[in-house]
């Protein structure tokens, strides 16, 4: 089964990241994950199996309220997103939290 994974960070500091990379390393022997979640959380990716395919094109957590092109900037990665799960094509997609991305 091919399960992308909406994930605000990887960051093992933080409850998702910890939450996350602890279901990763689990599933791997199981699931095909993607993971799509935002650029800072490149650094953490060595917490993750070698072969888990990541996609960092997410706002930044809570980034998008911090000034007025705050929307435009959540906007702008919905077709990179798009072509990602295209892509991929998985059968589900599991977002770790709602959050409006």
């Amino acid at each position: 089964m091919r399960v992308a994974y909406i994930v605000p960070s990887l960051d093992p500091s933080a409850g998702w990241g910890r939450k996350a990379c602890g279901l990763f390393k689990h599933i791997d022997a199981f699931l095909h994950p993607l993971i799509l979640t935002c650029p800072s959380s490149k650094e953490f990716s060595i917490y993750l199996p070698t072969d888990t395919e990541i996609f960092y094109h997410i706002p930044e957590f809570f980034k998008f309220f911090q000034s007025r092109s705050g929307l435009k900037n959540l906007i702008v990665p919905i077709i990179p997103l798009a072509n990602a799960i295209k892509r991929f094509q998985p059968d589900l997609i599991h977002a770790f939290e709602l959050h409006p991305y």
